[in-house]
């Protein structure tokens, strides 16, 4: 259950990070919270599910 409650915020997390307007003033501290946010989601996950870690880490490289 705590997996599936990890992907939900996961894939919400990326919704959020995808409609950001890049042209928007502090556009750049937003993205910046979001990675914040990413990390804790990754860190609190304690199974560490494949699914999980794979595309957390893969929305990870893309913020950056």
């Amino acid at each position: 259950m705590k997996e599936t409650l990890t992907m939900i915020d996961l894939a919400e997390l990326t919704r959020c990070i995808a409609s950001t307007d890049l042209e928007r003033r502090g556009a750049s501290d937003l993205l910046l919270g979001y990675m914040h946010d990413l990390q804790d989601i990754l860190r609190q996950s304690k199974l560490k599910a494949l699914v999980i870690d794979t595309f957390g880490n893969r929305v990870e490289n893309l913020l950056r």
